[in-house]
């Protein structure tokens, strides 16, 4: 599974926003699946990290 296309958004929500609490293990998730798609581009699929709702 790709990472969602708006996790740009929620990486700078969590980087910029002064509301929003730090949340340094999906910052480093987001940054290495981002990077992945970026490297690897739509044929790589990784696994989505669980993440309580």
């Amino acid at each position: 599974m790709l990472p969602p296309p708006d996790a740009e958004a929620e990486l700078d929500r969590l980087l910029n926003d002064p509301a929003t609490p730090m949340e340094a293990e999906r910052v480093w998730s987001l940054l290495a699946e981002l990077a992945a798609r970026e490297h690897w581009g739509a044929a790589l699929t990784v696994p989505a990290p669980r993440y309580p709702a």
